[in-house]
């Protein structure tokens, strides 16, 4: 029987193919079919079309028919041989679309993965977000909430009743996500109301990042707190306590002077364990150009870092922890979890 088509008829008809897989195509028409497909896989590997590919070997076919010099059991021979070369490209066709099939059903499920990462961004955005802030370093802390079981690059967020425990935050001024194993422990809000995109909060906990420790706790104060500072003029500034830590306090700014950036006052505040008298740093403040605005009603806020003597300083330490106290006996009362670290 003749031995049908030659390796450069295969060169001209498949340039895209490689003398490797020529060689191996060639191998297969010489031996009569064969029982792999592996042959045309590697053709539609390098870009050889199936039509041209069935194209080859009809040619192939054309050859050991010939001029009709076969007789009738060549004839039936060189036709299954062809048959089966067909159904063996049919075979390698299949696994190939099948190949792309599943490539284009996982770029799918990717793009829907995303859809669904960009909805639920959408969701932290219209259901609210709360912004806690370094008061001594003006970092920004962002913390999303009432999102429900999201995982995403290390962020989640539960919420049980009326608490939500953040398990990531971002910094830098905009959200960014900080991998969970980050964190050696949780933001945990209460939520007592929300206000357009911003949700109001009584208790945050310490945690730390990879980058920042944060060793102090701060405590929104339910109560009024007034508390004064002193400038080196003379000057007497009132201000009304908004949260308070072991190391600083949130303040807003009443009446008085003008508060200046960087500053260094006295401050004198009466509490439940008694007066704290000591020396006081602004390290931020809400006005632009570092000034409060005594000419407004709304005369700004301002964080400012304390310098206490170790016994007023032990003084602070147990306001903090009663305040504390009070918060964890509110939540146990809704239920929650005791443990808030």
């Amino acid at each position: 029987m003749k031995q049908g088509i030659g390796k450069q008829t295969l060169r001209n008809r498949l340039p895209a193919a490689s003398d490797e897989s020529l060689d191996a195509l060639l191998s297969m028409l010489r031996q009569g079919g064969g029982t792999s497909s592996a042959p045309f896989t590697a053709l539609l590997q390098e870009d050889c079309s199936p039509a041209m590919i069935q194209s080859t070997l009809n040619e192939h076919r054309d050859e050991l028919l010939g001029d009709g010099s076969l007789n009738a059991d060549e004839v039936q021979a060189a036709i299954r041989q062809c048959d089966r070369l067909g159904l063996l490209l049919l075979q390698a066709v299949a696994k190939a679309w099948q190949a792309k099939v599943s490539e284009l059903e996982s770029r799918l499920s990717h793009a829907g993965s995303e859809l669904e990462k960009a909805a639920t961004r959408l969701r932290w955005v219209r259901e609210g977000e709360v912004t806690l802030y370094n008061y001594f370093h003006e970092v920004p802390i962002m913390a999303r909430v009432a999102v429900h079981n999201v995982r995403e690059s290390g962020f989640g967020v539960d919420r049980s009743s009326d608490l939500v425990r953040v398990v990531a935050a971002g910094q830098h001024g905009r959200f960014a996500h900080i991998r969970l194993p980050d964190l050696a422990s949780c933001l945990r809000l209460e939520v007592e109301s929300v206000v357009g995109k911003h949700v109001n909060f009584r208790y945050a906990g310490a945690f730390e990042t990879a980058k920042e420790r944060r060793q102090h706790i701060r405590v929104q104060c339910g109560d009024v707190l007034h508390m004064t500072l002193s400038g080196a003029s003379g000057q007497i500034i009132e201000t009304a306590v908004r949260d308070i830590s072991e190391s600083g306090f949130g303040l807003n700014i009443l009446r008085g002077g003008e508060v200046l950036n960087g500053e260094t006052y006295a401050f004198d505040l009466s509490l439940q364990t008694g007066e704290l008298k000591g020396s006081c740093q602004v390290r931020w403040l809400d006005r632009a150009g570092g000034k409060s605005t005594p000419d407004k009603a709304d005369h700004g806020r301002c964080g400012v870092e304390i310098d206490l003597r170790p016994a007023l300083l032990r003084r602070l330490q147990i306001e903090v922890s009663q305040r504390k106290k009070r918060i964890l006996n509110e939540l146990r009362a809704l239920g929650t979890p005791d443990s808030l670290s």
